[in-house]
């Protein structure tokens, strides 16, 4: 087995010499899918509250473990999978450490880990990295007689713009942004990503369409969000994708949840 020792420039905490660090922290990431592009791992000292950011493993590294060598002390361990170019690292001196998702942008497909370590004492100290999912694929259809030769936008307003390093929602209203969706044969098909959203209040779609002069004219406004939640489904617990089909000639919204043995039919105006 080969151990990946990573060397940081930021490492008050965290020391090369065995000596002065009777503790090692080993991350096994062997359990996380190769489908997860990337890794991001912060450590935090519990007592003095000092961040490290240790630093990126890639996947082809996910079979090997990373050994850190650690000074005596408490500390947290916080680790983020697929974040990408829609996700903003916010680390300054004076705000804490945030993953911001860039406006308008679907979102990333985001992963999430935390843990603590007792390094008071313990030589070696084995941490499995378990993650979990924060993230909702979603796919949109629109079918109806209305579509032939339209441009079409899909705007999905979120309750969630963010998550702390610790893995706290940050609410407030986001957006993700789908143009240019040409209608083609009765029916108009695209996807997109949502972080886990604060709230079910406010989280809605809107569908416009697109004029030669103009702002565009509204088509629908789905209350997504409320819709959600009178289904059961969970927003804090585990993040299932989900398929929206609608059916302007009937005026009706049929949502399947993934691994869920139902479909809900839902009435909506145009």
């Amino acid at each position: 087995m080969v151990l990946l020792s990573l060397t940081l420039s930021c490492s008050k905490g965290l020391w090369e010499q065995r000596s002065e660090c009777p503790s090692a922290f080993v991350m096994d990431f062997s359990g996380v899918s190769e489908d997860v592009e990337s890794l991001d791992l912060w450590i935090v000292n519990s007592e003095s509250g000092e961040v490290l950011h240790c630093g990126r493993v890639v996947p082809y590294n996910y079979s090997n473990p990373m050994k850190l060598q650690l000074k005596r002390g408490l500390y947290s361990w916080y680790l983020w999978g697929g974040v990408g170019k829609a996700t903003e690292v916010v680390s300054q001196h004076t705000e804490p450490v945030a993953l911001k998702k860039r406006e308008n942008l679907s979102a990333d497909s985001l992963w999430f880990a935390k843990g603590t370590v007792d390094a008071r004492g313990e030589e070696t100290i084995v941490e499995s990295a378990v993650l979990a999912k924060e993230f909702i694929n979603c796919k949109f259809r629109l079918r109806g007689g209305l579509l032939a030769g339209e441009t079409l936008q899909l705007i999905c307003y979120g309750t969630t713009v963010g998550y702390s390093m610790e893995g706290a929602l940050m609410g407030g209203v986001s957006h993700t942004l789908v143009e240019g969706l040409q209608g083609s044969d009765g029916i108009c098909e695209t996807e997109f990503r949502l972080m886990r959203q604060s709230a079910y209040k406010g989280l809605k779609l809107t569908l416009l369409i697109s004029k030669p002069q103009g702002n565009p004219a509204t088509l629908a406004e789905i209350k997504l969000g409320e819709i959600l939640k009178e289904i059961g489904y969970d927003m804090m617990g585990e993040l299932r994708d989900i398929d929206f089909t609608v059916d302007a000639s009937l005026g009706l919204l049929t949502i399947n949840v993934k691994d869920w043995n139902q479909t809900y039919d839902v009435n909506i105006e145009f």
